[in-house]
This record gives C-alpha cells, structure tokens and sequence, in this order.
C-alpha cells in the first residue's frame, strides 16, 4: 500500500517491463463451426455460377496473452470496481516486485483465456463467356462481416471489430470487401485485370479523438498482360494500383508509415516485366 501513488508504481519512463512468450500448460484450442451455403447455376444464364455462404465461428480457450497485456493488467489488479482485480486475484499475482516494492515485470505469457467470434457471409461469383475470339471469365469474392469480436479473459469487455481498425482491432476490419477478377485469354496471351475493393472503417477508441477517426472505402486496380513463348518459356508485365492511389495518412491510430500497410498499398503505381522459365 505504501507504493500506491509513487514512483513505485507511476514509473519516470511511463514504461514497465513485460515478459511474454509461450507456456508448455497451452492446451488446444476449441471451436464451435457453424456454416450453410447455397451454390447456384441458373440455366438460363449460361457459364453463370454463384454461391452465398453464411458463417458463424466461436473460438473458445483461445491462446492469447495473458490478461490482454501488462497495461490491462496492471488496470485491472488496481481498480476497486472491478471485481477480477485486488490482492491475490490472477491479475495482481502476475506482477513480480522488487525488495522496495518497485515493478520488476508483468507475465503475461500465452494461456487459453481468450475467446473469438466471427459472423458473416461469402458471396462468390463466377461468369464465363467468349469475348473478341477468346475465353472471358469474370470472378467475384466478397465478404460482409457481421461480427468479429475478442474477449481477452472472462469477464473482459468485447473488443467489437466489424467495421472498425485501430490500438485494439489492429488491422482495419471493413463490413464491406470484395475482391474481382477479370480474366481473358487467346492462344498465348492472356490479360487480367484485378479490383479491389476496402469498406470504410472508423476507430475502435471512442475515449480519444485522433486526427483520423474515419477511413474512407479504397478502390484497388491491378493489370496484367502475359505471354506463352513456348511449353517452357513465358514473360508477364503489368501495373499494380493503377491509378496510383495513395493510403490513409494518421496519426497516432496507426501501425507502421503513418497507415496500415498491410491493408492499403503504400507503394503507389508499381511497374513490373517478369519472365519464367519450367524445365
């Protein structure tokens, strides 16, 4: 008690060491799978084939750090409201002190406490056509995310994800993606073009207001053109973001280059010949 309220707990460097890492106790993880779908081929279409798929995933005993990190942990081990905090609870006894009561480290290596869920529905498309001489097919994936939550440990507040990016979420989770395929060949050449579409996401921190609270949808093109020489021979060329569309610049929401790399092309245009060679 004599620590609460000095340098003991409210460090200089705002900053306390966490130990992380796996833990030979993990036992497997647990699902529960539910999904049904239906696949369509209407006759009166020719080459015309969808299907729409609904899922609903419950991952139980979830490897995950302890605690959802040293940051909740110490939250929570220090809130008087909160009742899987205070002395002797899990949360307190995962904090490892020094002689003069000082923080040596939090643990918080992997354990089965977390749980997840994601809810939704595939939407796939197929189309198959002749177009100038050549076979033609269109293809068409999207996802519409209903639900993808996480709790960190029982009793912990969901972290809600459909629709939302940010220090909790991590990478932006649109209601709304799709990606699709436009594919034409004729004898040795073959041409793609490829859209990729990334709903609008807003922040998953309502305490703060950052620079960016919102990430407007994004629309990807990529081209491609390629050409069989011969059974072993053949060289591809093409754009990716052909338009040259730039990323979502944020402030302090985001991962890496001011943006989340991962999901928006930080590159912009990008050129590229390619040649292979099967022997």
């Amino acid at each position: 008690a004599g620590s609460t309220f000095s340098v003991a707990l409210n460090l200089a460097a705002g900053q306390v060491r966490q130990v992380s890492g796996g833990n030979a106790a993990l036992k497997e993880e647990e699902a529960d799978t539910f999904t049904v779908g239906v696949v369509v081929s209407p006759s009166a279409i020719e080459g015309l084939t969808f299907s729409l798929d609904y899922f609903d995933i419950k991952i139980d005993d979830a490897i995950a750090s302890f605690g959802g990190g040293a940051n909740n942990v110490l939250n929570t081990c220090y809130d008087p409201n909160n009742p899987a905090g205070g002395i002797g609870s899990d949360f307190c006894n995962v904090i490892e002190r020094r002689a003069d009561g000082t923080i040596r480290a939090v643990y918080v290596t992997a354990q089965n406490v977390a749980e997840q869920t994601l809810k939704g529905f595939d939407l796939i498309g197929s189309y198959n056509m002749d177009l100038f001489g050549g076979d033609m097919n269109i293809r068409y994936l999207g996802t519409i995310t209903e639900e993808n939550a996480f709790v960190a440990f029982a009793g912990d507040t969901p972290i809600k994800c459909a629709g939302k990016f940010g220090l909790d979420c991590g990478e932006p989770v649109p209601e709304y993606s799709h990606r699709m395929t436009a594919n034409w060949s004729r004898d040795n050449w073959t041409a793609q073009l490829v859209w990729r579409f990334i709903g609008e996401v807003k922040d998953d921190d309502d305490a703060t207001t950052y620079f960016v609270e919102k990430i407007d949808s994004e629309n990807y093109f990529d081209l491609q053109g390629s050409y069989t020489i011969n059974d072993n021979y053949s060289v591809s060329f093409g754009i990716d973001n052909v338009l040259d569309t730039d990323p979502p610049i944020l402030g302090d929401n985001q991962e890496q280059a001011n943006t989340w790399p991962a999901t928006y092309d930080v590159f912009g245009r990008t050129f590229f010949v390619r040649g292979s060679a099967n022997f």
